[in-house]
């Protein structure tokens, strides 16, 4: 499984021929709604790629952005277990911090284009 952190190397991929790409978009802590969209994805294209993006922007003044449940080993253990190709871990500046908090592996780019 491949884990990419840059718009640029998602753009590199879509120029590689790789046949059809099915995309599923998640804030992460993923659940069955988004492992079934996944394996539908699996279904219907030779590669599949997530995206795991807490977008501070989404979270209104009384929502706790700092509060949403995170688990970045459990999910990627739940794609990979899907045959996931590519996941595209995103972290724009106003989540990078909180991210680097909690560990992330040391194959994970977090760096923005």
């Amino acid at each position: 499984m491949e884990i990419d952190g840059t718009i640029a190397e998602m753009r590199a991929l879509t120029k590689r021929n790789l046949g059809s790409l099915g995309f599923v978009h998640t804030m992460g802590y993923l659940h069955e709604g988004h492992l079934a969209l996944v394996k539908r994805a699996r279904a219907e294209n030779s590669i599949v790629a997530v995206s795991i993006f807490l977008n501070c922007t989404r979270f209104g003044p009384t929502e706790d952005f700092k509060t949403y449940p995170r688990d970045l080993d459990r999910d990627l253990n739940l794609l990979e277990k899907e045959k996931t190709n590519i996941v595209f871990l995103r972290c724009d500046s106003c989540c990078l911090a909180d991210f680097v908090l909690h560990d992330p592996p040391q194959d994970v780019k977090t760096q923005n284009p």
